[in-house]
């Protein structure tokens, strides 16, 4: 039996279908390894992907579930983030803004959007470009104690993002530093769905597909109207699933690898 089966099966057996990670970590190793963040990697390099689990990270317990990767992508709940940030270096930099929309059956069911402490000035040249300036962070809440917030919001939902391993890398930054594993949700990048249906293209920048597809910035650069667009153009992508065979998260997922 492999190791995810072995969980699976003792997590079903439970009443709530849930456990620890040190308690599934006692399962599957005869070692007893204390550095929470290690073991955290481990289990989720073990069960991520696996389409069975879901991660709480308010809790900090795993949970078996349905296989959500055999879903059918008409019933799978979405998630569209997108982060304003002081640069580009998830070490060094940080969040200034952070958005999430919820899509579910192809209606927009919540939205969040919060401007973010960055506990650092805020370089001039991004100003320029979001029109986020230092006065307007003054006094908003840090990324720590919006986390879990965030996290709830999220919950187990399909992330969707135009270069999401930009936005997920900070976010992921960012709950590290506050004490919180990173997400483990599948996701979904829009840019990537764009060099597979539209090769033609020269680039597959946000702008670049939204004027391709002839739609509309409520704001751009900002991150509301740029998860607002993450989601109008995956509803556009949406028609072209079925023509392509994609109709479970896992024949998108093995589209995109």
């Amino acid at each position: 039996m492999n190791l995810a089966n072995k969980i699976y099966y003792y997590l079903s057996d439970k009443e709530h279908r849930s456990g620890s990670e040190s308690e599934l970590f006692n399962i599957l190793f005869t070692s007893n390894l204390k550095n929470s963040f290690i073991r955290h990697k481990i289990l989720s390099y073990l069960l991520k992907k696996d389409g069975r689990f879901s991660f709480d990270c308010i809790n900090k317990q795993w949970r078996a579930g349905e296989d959500v990767y055999s879903i059918n992508l008409d019933t799978v709940h979405y998630c569209a983030v997108d982060v304003e940030t002081t640069g580009f270096n998830e070490r060094s930099d940080r969040i200034t803004e952070v958005a999430a929309i919820k899509l579910h059956k192809g209606e927009i069911t919540a939205h969040i959007s919060h401007l973010v402490n960055p506990e650092q000035p805020v370089p001039q040249r991004i100003t320029k470009l979001t029109g986020i300036t230092d006065s307007m962070l003054c006094g908003k809440l840090t990324f720590a104690k919006l986390a879990p917030h965030l996290l709830d919001f999220i919950g187990d939902s399909v992330i969707l993002a135009h270069h999401s391993s930009f936005d997920i890398r900070f976010i992921n930054a960012e709950l590290e530093r506050a004490g919180y594993p990173p997400l483990s949700n599948p996701s979904v990048c829009t840019c990537k769905l764009s060099r597979r249906f539209y090769p033609f293209m020269n680039n597959h920048s946000l702008d670049t597909v939204a004027e391709f597809l002839d739609l509309k910035f409520v704001s751009r650069h900002r991150a509301y109207g740029d998860a607002l667009m993450v989601i109008n153009i995956f509803l556009n992508f949406f028609e072209l699933f079925k023509s392509y065979g994609i109709n479970s998260l896992r024949d998108l997922i093995n589209f995109l690898s």
